[in-house]
């Protein structure tokens, strides 16, 4: 039974040209490093758009509030201003 699959193994690396087993573990490795790589980069391209439509979001919930006319208009000069009066 353990050199059946022994021998599946073989046949499934040795197009790769993996000699040794010693040689197999070196590839499964890079390609696991590769594979971690690119969940990364996949993961940090999720967090780009999530943010991105979280900024979205809320421009467009404060979009009335720019557009507006009256902006900044409720607020006095500051040379109107008056210090607030302790009780």
């Amino acid at each position: 039974m353990k050199a059946q699959s022994t021998n599946k193994m073989w046949k499934f690396v040795t197009p790769y040209n993996v000699n040794s087993w010693a040689d197999f573990c070196v590839h499964v490795s890079i390609i696991s490093i590769v594979v971690a790589s690119l969940c990364i980069v996949v993961l940090e391209v999720y967090q780009f758009a999530r943010d991105a439509s979280v900024a979205e979001a809320w421009l467009m919930a404060h979009e009335p509030y720019l557009s507006s006319q009256e902006y900044g208009v409720r607020f006095k000069p500051f040379s109107e201003w008056k210090p607030l009066e302790h009780s």
